[in-house]
């Protein structure tokens, strides 16, 4: 049950119709920052580990210097990019509630 309500938003974006409008193409463009975000984090703390030399101490250069997590920065931005997709008709104004 959990899971149907979580992916609502994208149950419902699915079956849209029409071109897409000004909101839509908002999401779209949170959509890539967001992938782009969690990408690029990952990528830093991977390289970061792989230094023996900074062992036991904290990244805090790249986008770790903006937040603590970017990867979950991302990952809310990629979920409010898909409810602005879906949001772009009516229908899917009212999944609001859905993106974690």
């Amino acid at each position: 049950m959990i899971l149907f309500f979580v992916s609502l938003t994208v149950q419902v974006g699915m079956f849209s119709t029409g071109s897409l409008g000004w909101l839509a193409w908002l999401g779209v463009v949170l959509w890539v920052v967001g992938f782009v975000f969690e990408t690029v984090g990952d990528w830093q703390l991977s390289q970061f580990k792989a230094d023996p030399s900074r062992r036991g101490t904290v990244l805090d250069t790249g986008l770790w210097r903006y937040t603590r997590h970017p990867n979950y920065f991302g990952d809310a931005a990629v979920w409010t990019g898909i409810f602005l997709v879906a949001a772009d008709s009516w229908p899917g104004v009212l999944t609001v509630l859905s993106p974690p």
